[in-house]
C-alpha cells in the first residue's frame, strides 16, 4: 500500500515539475 502511495506522490511531484518548467518558459517568453 505504502510503495502505490509513494508512486503517486513521485507523480504529483513530477507534474508539477513539469508545470513549473513550463510557466518558467511562459515568463522567459514574455522577458
Amino acid at each position: 500500500m505504502e510503495k502505490i502511495i509513494r508512486r503517486h506522490q513521485h507523480r504529483l511531484f513530477t507534474r508539477n515539475k513539469l508545470k513549473c518548467k513550463s510557466q518558467d518558459n511562459k515568463l522567459s517568453l514574455a522577458d
